[in-house]
């Protein structure tokens, strides 16, 4: 080597980064290697520097340490010790992208299980739940991982139709269930809360239909009826069960009005009936009065049923006129009273009635010309006519009383 040679500068820390590139390929020096990915000022350099590495305690803190994530990026894929590895998987303070890095490195199955079912990044979660395919150990995940989508990863993964069955079965969450139940050939199951499972999770009404037809216990038929959002489930539960003390019980606890309505139009007994208007606050109890005859029971629900459509449904049915009278009469709701005054035929009662709707009209019109906040009675009236935006054929009146001195506004609906 001459003098010159002596004293060159190495072409690894030329001033041009495309040949300090190219040297480093070649070099196999750990110690200039090391230096150079901790100092060069160009990433590239450094990457490949950091790639020729195989100090694994300088690989983990370039991993832990350095601020460009991709360099950290390319240290974590050049480690292989597997407690490093697990290290930086389960640092919450990384990034995500290169936890996911560090847990496709690993290949120990408890240590995979653990993170699969790790909440602190559901992202590494649910990778790592896609590389196990070991039955058990896909069910543990998707029976306790906190992430539903980990879960479904693993549930994916699953061949054995009894594990399948176990979760479908057992889970509460109705994403992982309906995941599990579509991997299940309904024809192979005679368990009747799996096949409920099936039929109150699944989408395609051919599964759902035979499910349900395997199923002969009424109170996993009502479970069905109760507790599912698919209009195939409750459907076909729903016919099967002729129990009127069942339908009763779905009519008042159902989560969806379809399948109340559908239990009530099958109910043919009217204590049940009853029982649903008295003991449930359901909107649709309304359809339950609709077919009780019992003009006792009516006259009740009419004279003291808190909700409007209730009583409403009720007054229409009652034929006894002196109650008619009564509520025509004194009913605090104008809407009671004129519905019960259609339907009577006595004129002198119609003609009190009448006297009688004046009287209240009147009271009304006087409260509302003297403004409830001064007490004043310069009152001007305005009529305006308003229509629900919903429905643009839905049109009604309505006065504004303003008050001329302090600008009060009451309104009525006409």
């Amino acid at each position: 080597m001459g003098l010159s040679d002596k004293f060159k500068t190495p072409k690894w820390q030329h001033k041009d980064s495309k040949v300090r590139l190219e040297a480093v390929k070649e070099l196999n020096d750990d110690d200039i290697l090391v230096d150079i990915a901790k100092n060069d000022s160009a990433t590239d350099v450094r990457k490949t520097a950091i790639s020729r590495i195989s100090d694994e305690q300088f690989l983990f803190d370039i991993a832990k340490n350095d601020k460009d994530p991709e360099i950290r990026k390319i240290a974590v894929q050049n480690i292989t010790d597997k407690s490093v590895l697990i290290d930086i998987t389960q640092n919450k303070m990384e990034n995500d992208d290169i936890r996911i890095n560090a847990a496709r490195k690993i290949n120990d199955l408890s240590v995979l299980v653990v993170i699969a079912k790790d909440t602190s990044s559901l992202s590494v979660s649910r990778e790592v739940a896609r590389r196990i395919y070991d039955n058990s150990v896909l069910e543990d995940i998707a029976m306790n991982a906190t992430d539903p989508i980990a879960r479904m990863n693993a549930i994916r993964n699953i061949s054995d139709n009894a594990i399948l069955a176990n979760i479908a079965k057992n889970t509460f969450n109705s994403k992982v269930c309906q995941e599990a139940v579509k991997k299940l050939n309904v024809t192979n199951i005679n368990d009747e809360y799996v096949l409920a499972a099936i039929a109150k999770n699944t989408s395609n009404a051919s599964d759902c239909d035979k499910a349900v037809d395997k199923i002969s216990d009424l109170s996993i038929l009502a479970d069905i009826a109760k507790n599912t959002s698919y209009s195939n489930a409750y459907r076909f539960a729903i016919k099967k069960i002729d129990d009127n003390s069942v339908l009763a019980d779905i009519a008042m606890n159902a989560t969806d009005y379809k399948a109340v309505e559908k239990a009530i139009e099958k109910i043919d007994d009217e204590a049940s009936l009853i029982s649903i208007v008295k003991n449930s606050e359901g909107v649709y109890r309304y359809q339950a009065v609709e077919k009780i005859s019992d003009e006792s029971v009516l006259i009740d629900i009419a004279l003291n049923d808190e909700d409007a459509l209730v009583r409403y449904v009720a007054v229409e049915k009652i034929s006894d006129e002196s109650v008619l009278i009564d509520i025509a009469l004194n009913d605090e709701k104008s809407l009671f009273r004129n519905t019960a005054r259609r339907m009577i035929s006595d004129e002198s009662a119609l003609e009190k009635i009448s006297k009688n709707e004046e009287r209240i009209e009147e009271e009304i019109l006087s409260k509302l010309m003297t403004c409830e906040k001064c007490g004043s009675k310069n009152i001007t009236v305005e009529y305006h006519t308003m229509t629900d935006p919903g429905y643009s054929t839905c049109v009604w009146g309505r006065n504004d009383y303003i008050c001329n001195d302090c600008g009060n506004i009451t309104s009525r609906q006409l």
